[in-house]
């Protein structure tokens, strides 16, 4: 038999209900094909649409030849980095799982945030475009399927957020962003991976705190943080 963490429930979301991504993965029309400049400029123009409310959380996984994983994340709000983290994930993970990994627990940290309050979207930028386009899907999850079905439970966390009364629930989005294209929040998650990759591995938990109705009010997120 395949082992736990491969083993995949194919009704944990019935094919009969219906996918509910809405506007939540957002992919640009040019990916590897086109030149790391323009790749670069056109994720740039598309930053500069975004409002500076919004939280932008950048993920990566990486995994040495043979060897170990790890995960970073770091989290931009208002043109300012506010947040970051990092987890050895051992000889275990394989990168697919490192890159989900990284931007579940980015997503966590994010909805931890007191000034999330103040967005309405929380946006996640990752470059592995197969795991971008999954990250939140109910219907192309083959494997890694726990920490796929994990990234869909924070969507009931963000919208379960205190947020200020203008502000509506809003979505966690996805968009792949291209790598080695020298796009600063990618290229410090980038860092934050690799740097973890030659650390011993401890676990990377978080607890949800919940209010007196029983309704997540933030994580806690336990990593290493810089």
């Amino acid at each position: 038999s395949l082992p736990l963490s491969e083993q995949i429930n194919p009704l944990t979301y019935p094919p009969w209900e219906k996918e509910e991504l809405q506007n939540r993965s957002i992919f640009p029309s040019t990916t590897e094909t086109s030149s790391p400049e323009s790749r670069s400029r056109i994720f740039q123009e598309f930053l500069n649409t975004l409002p500076k409310n919004d939280i932008m959380i950048y993920s990566d996984g990486s995994k040495l030849p043979h060897g170990n994983a790890g995960a970073g994340f770091v989290i931009f709000q208002l043109g300012r980095q506010i947040g970051s983290g990092a987890s050895p994930l051992g000889r275990l993970c394989e990168v697919e799982d490192a890159e989900v990994h990284a931007a579940v627990q980015g997503i966590k940290y994010a909805i931890s945030l007191p000034s999330n309050r103040f967005s309405k979207d929380l946006w996640v930028f990752i470059d592995n475009y197969s795991v971008a386009r999954k990250l939140l899907s109910k219907t192309l999850v083959l494997s890694s399927q726990t920490a796929y079905l994990e990234a869909l439970e924070t969507i009931k966390l963000w919208k379960a957020r205190i947020r200020l009364p203008h502000i509506p629930e809003g979505e966690i989005k996805v968009r792949w962003v291209p790598s080695h294209s020298g796009i600063y929040g990618n290229e410090l998650a980038d860092l934050k991976a690799k740097i973890v990759t030659t650390k011993a591995f401890v676990s990377f938990t978080a607890t949800m705190a919940k209010d007196e109705n029983g309704i997540p009010k933030k994580y806690l997120v336990a990593s290493q943080r810089s």
